[in-house]
């Protein structure tokens, strides 16, 4: 039995954060700080490779090149006129276009969060619910994908998001005003317009609102009108001023891209990032509730089903094609959670901040764990399963749960879970601290972050522990409610920690290696371009380029035909379009004379067990002629790049 003065605790409690004006000020120093961090992490490491090459393709295409002799772009030119905008102010004012590129997403990220929370309000009420998604907006759109920053899908997620929640606004037969639906549908136009995969959330979402409208026309409005606009004015604009790309470049990426990169199903649906979405998927149907808010719950499981689905049509492992559909799945998640939390509350009266101070710990300590190394990695080098890593996350903060939510007639068991998970997130934490201290050397910003999170642990916990001094327990629904929320701490908390730690060593070792390479283009004068071997990524002259302030001799980012080329090359059509392929090589040799070609070499040795591919190439006379002007320079990190210069004895 709950006690009158509970009753009476809570109900202050809440009355306490409505006079408080819906926490103004987090709505504000959060916000900030979070920028802050993006911006450091974006000031301490290399812009990803693909925008920095579609940087490098959008300039070309701004000064009259094409797609077939001056680059060899797989995308259509959609993402191309969203950088223009950066590449025109670059030139024109003479500024760093790195330093533009990411003020520019930055920019477009702030949009974003504004118009979809403007919109959020007027669909959902409670002010913890409020906070809880724009929090979580933030992370979503600045931090969670620093790694993949600017890249198409970042922009799609940014792009689509507001017109998602406008879909649950309609839904729940509230309209906006014209103006900010007609910014909506073409923000959204260009998004869904990235890639034809991103028109399966969209088919789910007008389909959806059809069947609910019970109209056939239900889907025409203001923002699904711009929609189609903008769709049918860039098509016309491809085929218009663009036409190589669809009379040669898509044949070539039928016939060798996509069957040069896609993977069986069995590995799509192994996918680590693939089982994260269909766990959040899953733990969605048991929060799920009846109330004012399922639209939004509906419209954010088809977006995530449809990009889940998007990323089995592309057929590839790559993180970032699943970045849409993880963010989503981060938004769902910590909607409904917040939602459960605030129906626990009403049920039992427990103290208000208490539920408060849980839901933001959860979602908090996410937003800081993708950036911070931890005990899994010891772990890992151990070779445990991953298993044994979650199961020991889950009975930590199953145990806090525990502690902190159900109401139980034992006062001294309260307080000993209490004391058992603090004493076990401060050793996870602390422990996370010294192992990330180890990996990163001393690193500022991460030692910055981590300290910052130990700090919020422990007021965190620390009020916990006060709170659980005063009130009782009830063991009736413990045993369900846990159940529910183990899917939630396996995807939401272990998830990001595992992301990380994989995505940061590897960036370190990434970094390493392209600053000894810029430091060395750098020691020599700017006499030539650069010209690049790699087989499946831009990344080996990516963001060298960009850094370095060469010119690109080659048109291709990488040369992703060579997968499909080796395992047959015989073949008639194989053989006629690899004629085509090494003459435009050999074409950009003799046009551009670049000063250094590198090559991936691991990436190269991957091919068809065998198969030399410079042995290959020399059977066409134009290349032959070019390449005897180039002679190894230097290896860097055996031999994960070789360096060939071109001697100064051959003529221009």
């Amino acid at each position: 039995m709950i006690t009158m003065r509970s009753m009476e605790v809570g109900d202050i409690a809440e009355n306490n954060l409505v006079r408080a004006g819906n926490y103004k000020q987090l709505y504000l120093i959060i916000p900030t700080l979070l920028v802050i961090l993006c911006c450091l992490y974006l000031q301490k490491n290399f812009l990803n490779s693909d925008s920095a090459y579609l940087l490098y393709a959008c300039n070309a295409m701004l000064h009259g090149g094409d797609y077939l002799h001056n680059f060899f772009e797989t995308n259509p030119p959609l993402i191309l006129y969203i950088y223009a905008p950066v590449c025109l102010l670059a030139n024109i004012f003479d500024l760093n276009i790195i330093v533009v590129f990411k003020a520019y997403i930055l920019l477009l990220c702030s949009l974003s969060v504004w118009v979809s929370y403007y919109i959020f309000t007027k669909i959902a009420k409670e002010p913890i619910i409020r906070y809880s998604v724009f929090f979580t907006l933030l992370l979503v759109t600045f931090l969670f994908p620093l790694m993949e920053f600017g890249q198409r899908e970042h922009i799609a997620v940014l792009f689509i998001t507001p017109y998602l929640f406008a879909a649950a606004l309609t839904a729940q037969k509230n309209s906006l005003p014209k103006s900010r639906a007609i910014l909506i549908g073409l923000f959204a136009g260009l998004g869904f317009s990235l890639k034809p995969f991103f028109l399966v959330p969209l088919c789910l979402c007008e389909l959806y609102l059809i069947l609910k409208s019970k109209k056939l026309f239900g889907w025409v409005r203001a923002e699904t009108i711009l929609i189609l606009s903008v769709m049918i004015s860039y098509l016309y604009t491809v085929f218009h001023f663009y036409p190589d790309y669809i009379h040669t470049i898509l044949p070539l990426v039928r016939n060798y891209y996509y069957p040069g990169i896609h993977k069986p199903w069995q590995v799509l649906f192994g996918n680590y990032y693939c089982i994260y979405c269909l766990s959040i998927f899953c733990a969605s149907w048991f929060l799920y509730k009846k109330n004012n808010l399922n639209e939004l719950t509906k419209i954010l499981i088809l977006a995530q089903t449809g990009f889940i689905t998007a990323y089995f049509l592309g057929g590839t492992t790559w993180f970032y094609h699943l970045l849409p559909a993880i963010c989503y799945s981060i938004l769902l998640i910590t909607f409904l959670l917040t939602q459960t939390l605030l129906q626990w509350r009403n049920e039992n009266r427990i103290n208000f901040s208490l539920n408060f101070s849980v839901a933001m710990g959860i979602v908090f300590v996410f937003a800081c764990s993708f950036m911070s190394n931890s005990q899994v990695n010891l772990i890992a080098n151990e070779n445990w399963p991953d298993f044994i890593v979650a199961i020991k996350l889950w009975l930590v903060l199953s145990l806090s749960i525990f502690a902190t939510i159900e109401i139980n007639k034992n006062k001294n068991l309260a307080m000993l879970a209490t004391a058992s998970a603090v004493i076990s997130l401060l050793y996870f934490t602390t422990n996370n601290f010294f192992v990330n201290s180890a990996i990163t050397g001393g690193d500022p910003l991460y030692l910055m972050l981590n300290y910052f999170v130990i700090g919020w642990l422990a007021i965190n916990l620390i009020i916990i522990a006060l709170a659980l001094v005063k009130v009782n327990f009830n063991w009736i629904a413990l045993p369900q409610k846990i159940l529910v929320l183990i899917p939630f701490f396996y995807a939401v908390y272990f998830f990001p920690i595992n992301y990380n730690i994989m995505q940061y060593q590897g960036m370190r070792s990434q970094n390493k290696l392209e600053n000894s390479l810029i430091e060395y283009i750098n020691n020599f004068p700017n006499t030539g371009g650069v010209y690049c071997f790699s087989v499946n990524n831009s990344s080996t002259c990516f963001p060298l380029v960009t850094y370095t302030h060469r010119d690109y001799s080659n048109r291709y980012p990488s040369f992703w035909w060579m997968n499909i080329i080796t395992n047959d090359p015989l073949k008639k059509s194989v053989a006629i379009d690899t004629t085509n392929f090494i003459n435009s090589i050999a074409e950009d040799l003799h046009r551009n004379h670049p000063q250094w070609i590198i090559i991936d070499a691991p990436g190269i040795a991957r091919l068809a067990r065998g198969f030399n591919i410079f042995k290959y190439f020399s059977t066409n006379k134009d290349f032959l002629a070019e390449w005897q002007h180039y002679k190894l320079k230097k290896q860097f990190y055996t031999k994960a790049y070789v360096i060939y210069e071109r001697e100064k004895s051959a003529k221009a």
